[in-house]
């Protein structure tokens, strides 16, 4: 049978409700504590606890500071500003997700809890700046021709393994093939 306890903390009265259990551990009955709420001072009423309040909404923070550094220092960040103006900004987010998360570009749009960024990078706008980059192909050798200025190399030789993953049937650059995801694309 519970039953009602005030206990006063400071300026405050706060109620509990208590109920006798046996605890199989210990083999004796226990006293377990209920919040019930706060008492008012002035009416004597409990005002009862408040839920939780949920965020609406978080984002991992390391992850995304880490990558966004690393384009910093490796002045990614101004070459892709030069080269892709338009595009620049999503394009870093996009990299931010890739390394935060380590999921397919298509699932971004479930990472914010702001609309407007969430319909910024559905699906469909990702598809389409990725053709976009694919076709701009002396965008993307400048970029890369830029990036070499840059590091000094003397010599090398790059692959670019990036796999981007569509359910697109229109497109011209998309092509049946390997897919790191394990999906039927």
């Amino acid at each position: 049978m519970a039953f009602i306890v005030e206990k006063k903390i400071g300026k405050n009265v706060y109620v509990y409700s208590v109920e006798s259990v046996w605890s199989k551990d210990e083999k004796k009955p226990k006293k377990k504590y209920t919040y019930v709420g706060k008492k008012d001072k002035t009416t004597g009423t409990i005002c009862e606890k408040k839920p939780p309040q949920k965020p609406k909404s978080a984002e991992d923070f390391g992850a995304r500071y880490f990558a966004l550094q690393m384009m910093k220092h490796l002045k990614i960040d101004k070459l892709l500003a030069k080269h892709f103006p338009n595009d620049f900004e999503q394009i870093v987010e996009i990299v931010a997700f890739q390394v935060a998360e380590a999921k397919p570009s298509y699932l971004m749009h479930h990472c914010f809890g702001d609309e407007t960024k969430s319909k910024k990078f559905c699906s469909q706008n990702i598809s389409l700046l990725f053709k976009n980059i694919g076709l701009a192909e002396d965008i993307v050798q400048a970029f890369q021709e830029d990036w070499l200025e840059m590091h000094k190399c003397q010599a090398g030789l790059f692959y670019d393994i990036t796999s981007f993953s569509s359910y697109s049937k229109q497109s011209e650059i998309v092509e049946w093939g390997y897919n790191r995801d394990c999906e039927n694309l």
